[in-house]
């Protein structure tokens, strides 16, 4: 059976993770690091176009969401090169049930 669009993405994601956090390592936005806010999370899904990343650390999600719009920006930039069907970015936390979406409809929390 062929492989969806989606996990064909999520394929390619995973196999280029550590080039993302080797190429991203001293990209800020603000306070933090981008590269090591990525370090404490992995891609668990894409469905829809949707890359879900899953933080291990809610004070990592916290900080990214804080600086989310210029991360948006950098990470769909890197995706459009190794998954041009990843759209967007849902983020959620191991521990806890909230999920944030990065797209316009969702932008200002």
């Amino acid at each position: 059976m062929p492989l969806s669009e989606d996990d064909t993405a999520w394929f390619a994601i995973k196999d280029g993770w550590r080039d993302l956090l080797r190429s991203v390592r001293h990209e800020r936005a603000g306070r933090y690091l981008m590269g090591a806010l990525l370090r404490g999370c992995e891609a668990t899904d894409v469905q829809d176009g949707i890359l879900t990343l899953s933080f291990h650390f809610q004070s990592h999600l916290e900080r990214f969401v804080d600086s989310l719009p210029e991360y948006r920006f950098m990470l769909l930039g890197y995706f459009a090169r190794v998954a041009p069907s990843v759209t967007d970015i849902r983020l959620e936390s191991k521990h806890e049930s909230p999920s944030w979406v990065s797209g316009p409809e969702k932008a200002a929390f």
